[in-house]
C-alpha cells in the first residue's frame, strides 16, 4: 500500500508543478525561466497578475492549468502503476 501512496504523492507533486507552469504560461504568455518548476517569486508574480485578468481570462487560465495537471497526473500514475511485462527467455 505504501508504494501506491508514494506513487500518488509523487504523481500529485508532478501535477502541481505542471499546474503552476501552465498557469504561468496562461498568465504571461510564456513559460517560466526554469521549465520544470515555478519559483516562489514567479508564483507571487502570477498572483499579482491574475488579479488583473477578466473573469473569462481567469476561468480559462484556471481550467487549462487544471486540465494539464490532471492529464499529467493520469499519465504519470498509469505509467508507473502498470506492472512491467515479464522478461521472456526463449
Amino acid at each position: 500500500m505504501s508504494g501506491t501512496a508514494n506513487l500518488e504523492d509523487w504523481a500529485g507533486e508532478v501535477a502541481t508543478n505542471i499546474y503552476r507552469i501552465s498557469l504561468h504560461h496562461s498568465v504571461f504568455g510564456r513559460y517560466p525561466s526554469n521549465k520544470y518548476r515555478v519559483t516562489g517569486e514567479e508564483l507571487a508574480a502570477i498572483d499579482a497578475r491574475i488579479r488583473d485578468l477578466s473573469e473569462a481570462e481567469y476561468a480559462t487560465a484556471i481550467e487549462q492549468a487544471r486540465e494539464d495537471a490532471w492529464e499529467v497526473y493520469r499519465r504519470v500514475y498509469r505509467r508507473h502503476s502498470t506492472p512491467s511485462a515479464p522478461n521472456q527467455i526463449n
